[in-house]
């Protein structure tokens, strides 16, 4: 009877507690909605009969308060609104865009474009949009608003501002097409480069517009990068190099090959040649720069060759031109110094220069020993013959220069200037015939150690002592 009892009063307990449940969620349900009363339902249901869903976008937006500004603040909101369905509307048709505006196998869109069209449609005018409907609940210090974009109107307005751009870049094709014609390659190339530039420029915008229009708008053919990257490599594959004179020549050491190393630039337009007046054609021997020289109307080019045994292998060597063209980017230059490559081949027919080799100023015996290494290792690329009983003595004097010192998380860091000084004399008469000089620096957090790397990092120039052999030879004869 106990354990009955006991049963019938659990029993009460489980139905008083069902029975709180119920009425919490009675209640819960009544003022949810009783506060979803208060929400007007065209807010909710984001429509309104006389605006088509098919015609139009509907945007919503609300705010606290009943004022103004909360009118200002619901009605930017509702703007934002229909800006993320227009992010949601490019966004799921991505893989389809990048695909429809692919040309060839190459993606004209870069990686980054789905973030820069974000950007187009957060700073976009949102032209012929339309507060529609709106409702302040004072009871509530509510502000609620719906606003209207007419689909064909804002499409309209994308549509035109994408024509005027095509236009625009169409214009600059044009200046770059003329300026091919009369063969001023430098000005034509930038020009499609900044063709290029302008289109990439507007893809964001034409990613929007496609993301959003029942009509797919097409960038013309002809201003795809890879249309204008093809023209602009066809257009240079006409340009040429050759040598008119200054190969096969022979002479020394240290002096002016007797003819200048002379090229002649033209550009084949319809099938004629035309003479590549304006452009550089750069002169090198082996990874040295010799000159970069302008060509002149006719489109010829000249270097006078100082003779020096860089590059060359017993006594034989060439000296290479070719058209360096100032725009176009790494790819195009590339493509150009191929194509228009030519060759000089010269011979030495090398006079001795004996010389001895002698190193003072500042620094340990050790590291004066390795500078005196470089200054004869460059001496012999120039033909000159070491010995102690020579009619030159090449002389390199060290010093110091500015110095300084910077405290930092890992002590101090000392820099130390040094100065070489080399001088090319007459042995019988002690006058001197030639000079160079060189600088450079070391860094090091013992003082002396500065110095000692500063040395170390110091470079021989074989051209420049080259001409200095030169001068002393030329100034005994």
């Amino acid at each position: 009877m106990k354990k009955l009892k006991m049963k019938n009063e659990k029993l009460k307990t489980i139905i008083s507690n069902l029975k709180s449940v119920i009425v919490s969620f009675v209640i819960c349900i009544f003022f949810i909605g009783s506060a979803n009363a208060q929400i007007p339902s065209w807010y909710l249901e984001r429509k309104l009969p006389q605006y088509s869903l098919d015609e139009f976008w509907i945007g919503v937006g609300s705010a606290k308060g009943t004022d103004n500004v909360a009118m200002e603040q619901a009605t930017n909101n509702a703007r934002k609104d229909i800006a993320a369905q227009f992010k949601v509307s490019v966004s799921s048709r991505i893989s389809t865009l990048q695909s429809e505006m692919r040309i060839g196998d190459k993606s004209t869109l870069s990686s980054s474009i789905e973030n820069k069209t974000t950007s187009v449609i957060d700073a976009v005018e949102l032209v012929g949009l339309q507060t529609v409907k709106t409702e302040q609940l004072k009871n509530e210090n509510q502000t609620y608003v719906l606003v209207a974009l007419e689909k064909s109107v804002f499409r309209s307005y994308l549509k035109n501002a994408l024509d005027m751009q095509v236009e625009r870049v169409q214009s600059v094709l044009g200046t770059a097409n003329a300026q091919a014609s009369r063969a001023e390659v430098n000005a034509a190339l930038n020009s499609y480069l900044a063709t290029q530039s302008f289109t990439e420029e507007f893809f964001p915008d034409l990613f929007f517009y496609n993301g959003i229009a029942d009509s797919f708008y097409r960038l013309p053919v002809e201003l795809t990068s890879e249309e204008i990257d093809g023209k602009m490599k066809a257009y240079v594959s006409g340009i040429s190099l050759s040598v008119i004179r200054g190969n096969k020549q022979s002479g020394e050491t240290g002096k002016n090959l007797p003819l200048p190393l002379e090229t002649k630039a033209i550009l084949k337009i319809d099938g004629k040649d035309v003479p590549l007046k304006g452009v550089n054609i750069h002169y090198k021997l082996g990874n040295l720069t010799l000159e970069k020289v302008v060509t002149n109307d006719e489109g010829v080019a000249r270097h006078t060759f100082l003779a020096q045994s860089e590059a060359t292998s017993g006594g034989k060597g060439k000296v290479v031109a070719f058209v360096d063209i100032a725009g176009g980017g790494t790819s195009l230059r590339s493509f150009i110094t191929k194509n228009t490559t030519c060759e000089f081949e010269f011979t030495l027919a090398q006079s001795a220069f004996l010389c001895a080799v002698e190193i003072s100023g500042a620094g340990s015996l050790k590291i004066k020993d390795g500078l005196r290494k470089k200054i004869i290792q460059s001496l012999e690329k120039n033909g000159a013959t070491i010995t102690e009983d020579a009619p030159f003595l090449v002389k390199g004097t060290l010093a110091l220069g500015n110095s300084s010192s910077t405290e930092g998380m890992g002590g101090i860091l000392y820099t130390q200037e040094i100065l070489l000084s080399i001088e090319i004399s007459e042995t019988k008469t002690n006058k001197i015939m030639g000079t160079l000089s060189v600088t450079a620096k070391g860094f090091s957090k013992n003082s002396a150690e500065a110095v000692e790397k500063g040395i170390s990092n110091i470079k021989v120039p074989s051209k420049e002592l080259g001409e200095a052999m030169a001068k002393a030879r030329d100034g005994v004869k």
